[in-house]
């Protein structure tokens, strides 16, 4: 046998040794997999514990990863987490089950999740609608078809697709096997009802979803579609009926549980009603008191009003200064969060590179080792067949020969380590960086906020100078809610066309920030940075119901924040 013929053998065998170290089943793995899957269901952030103490300390084959990756990213989901850390192994998971199959649903499904989770809507719509497809050959996944078509049919719905997400809706109430879950699906077909103005059919499913909720006995649900009926009911001009179901609302929220809402809406609508005025200033008090109650600047600018219409104008304005500092204080945590998420960027880029270098270091000494154990085969061969042919003296010539291998080699590791430490000094330069980019980012948030204040101050200045603003201001003295005029689709387009001129400045900030915005989301924060009231801004944008502005703020606020909290 040759010598190359034995290098082959021997690089062959190395080979395949790698490749079954990387492909083999490893039980320790298996078991924590089996026991986080039995734990999903009951116990969710016991699986997540499980899966995550696993992450990046056991190896795994392509097999184990990809099923790894699908149940890390439930029981994320489950344990209302952000899904953006699972990116690179739903992508995995992907590329792993490329043919049709149930898991390839569940990897498109938690990928959409994320996808929504950064108002990347489109690209949400197509991974759902591929699922969609999929799904329809498993009937027997119940409750991956039913997450699927529901976040499916929330998208079209945010999108104004209606018609669309209806049948939707209809297909995922088909699917629900419990009384709470039909309640939710039977509020999302309520609302698109709302939405249509269709109010006898949205009462009939919204009665509907109140039937199941007290069926299930979730008295804090039960509340909600209490609450959320008072809601329909004063978009349809039922002020009588939305009080009515309010206090039934406030009757069956759990004792612990937050009522700041119920209690605002239920001071709102009296502030409204001529023959419900005297209890306002107890319910917005409770309102103020409610420490969950994420709306108090709401409350606040109520009390405001109150006061101004009693001639307390001293009041009035210590009100609508807590309503302002209440205001700036959630624009400074939605810009802290925006910052901390760049941050969070950042470190992941920098762990990613780590993490490059660490694989590449690990190869480098693999691949070294591999060429020590061929070079001493070598050596030693050599050896035993130069001691049959040659003489001694020959036999040192080969030493000295083998020799100077050695030392060649050996400044090769010299020189590799090296390279390792010039990338360690790198690494620490690059933290470096991070804290001045950090500072500077700092600076720039303070200078970028003290001029946008300035820039909405002068076009307030100049906006309340023109007839525009003693237009639209006009109507908000109106008492009669019979006698308010909405605005005609042109005054509509002149009033945006203006603001926009006035409020450039302010406008390209927005875009700059949220791209997501569209135009009515920016045109809703122009007349807001003007002071106008919600009443005279829901004429504006087409509406006599002020809710609709309030809708409208929701969803808009979960573009800007970039995810949808629980």
């Amino acid at each position: 046998m040759s010598i190359k013929s034995l290098i082959f053998g021997f690089n062959l065998w190395l080979l395949l040794l790698l490749m079954a170290a990387c492909e083999r089943s490893h039980p320790q793995v298996e078991a924590v997999l089996r026991q986080a899957d039995a734990l999903m269901e009951t116990h969710p952030d016991s699986a997540f514990s499980l899966l995550d103490s696993l992450h990046y300390r056991q190896p795994m084959s392509k097999k184990e990863t990809a099923r790894y990756a699908l149940l890390l990213a439930k029981a994320t989901d489950k344990t209302y987490q952000s899904l953006i850390p699972c990116d690179s192994l739903l992508n995995f998971a992907l590329k792993y089950y490329e043919k049709p199959t149930a898991e390839r649903a569940t990897a498109l499904l938690y990928k959409a999740c994320l996808e929504d989770e950064v108002n990347h809507d489109e690209e949400a719509i197509t991974h759902l609608q591929e699922a969609r497809l999929i799904l329809q050959n498993y009937p027997e996944e119940v409750g991956t078809r039913r997450i699927t078509l529901g976040l499916l049919g929330d998208l079209y719905y945010q999108h104004k697709h209606y018609e669309d997400c209806l049948p939707v809706y209809q297909e995922t109430l088909e699917l629900c096997e419990t009384d709470k879950d039909k309640a939710l699906v039977l509020y999302d077909i309520a609302s698109y009802y709302t939405m249509t103005e269709r109010g006898d059919s949205a009462f009939h499913y919204h009665h509907e979803a109140l039937k199941h909720s007290i069926i299930s006995g979730d008295s804090l649900l039960t509340a909600s579609e209490y609450h959320r009926i008072a809601l329909c009911y004063n978009v349809f001009g039922y002020a009588d009926s939305a009080l009515y179901y309010e206090n039934m609302a406030l009757r069956n929220m759990p004792y612990k549980a937050p009522k700041g809402w119920i209690y605002y809406e239920i001071a709102s609508q009296m502030q409204r009603s001529k023959n419900a005025k005297d209890n306002v200033a107890d319910y917005l008090q409770k309102a103020l008191e409610d420490g969950s109650f994420s709306g108090r600047y709401l409350a606040n600018r109520l009390q405001s009003r109150i006061e101004e219409e009693s001639g307390n104008y001293k009041n009035a304005n210590i009100y609508l200064k807590r309503y302002v500092e209440y205001i700036d204080s959630l624009y400074t945590a939605e810009r802290t969060v925006d910052i901390q998420k760049l941050i969070y960027d950042y470190d992941t880029q920098l762990k990613v590179k780590d993490e490059q270098n660490k694989n590449e270091r690990r190869q480098y000494r693999i691949i070294t080792t591999g060429l020590l154990v061929i070079f001493t085969l070598i050596a030693a061969l050599a050896y035993i067949l130069y001691t049959f042919k040659q003489k001694r003296q020959k036999q040192e010539r080969e030493l000295g020969m083998l020799k100077i291998q050695q030392s060649s080699l050996q400044k090769r590791i010299s020189d590799a380590q090296d390279t390792i430490d010039y990338l360690q000094k790198e690494s620490a330069k690059t933290l470096s960086d991070i804290d001045k980019l950090q500072l500077i980012i700092k600076e720039k948030e303070e200078a970028v906020s003290e001029f946008q204040k300035q820039a909405i101050e002068i076009s307030n200045h100049y906006f309340k100078q023109t007839e525009l603003y003693g237009k639209i201001t006009a109507r908000d003295r109106v008492k009669n809610k019979k006698n308010l005029q909405v605005f005609s689709q042109k005054e509509h387009e002149h009033l945006k066309e203006e603001l926009f001129s006035i409020y450039s400045t302010y406008v390209k900030q927005l875009k700059k920030d949220y791209p997501s915005l569209k135009d009515e989301d920016l045109l809703l924060l122009c007349l807001e940075a003007a002071g106008i009231s919600n009443q005279c801004i829901a004429l504006c944008l087409g509406s006599i119901d002020y809710h609709i502005v309030y809708s409208r703020k929701t969803r808009m606020k979960e573009r800007m924040e970039g995810k949808i909290e629980a």
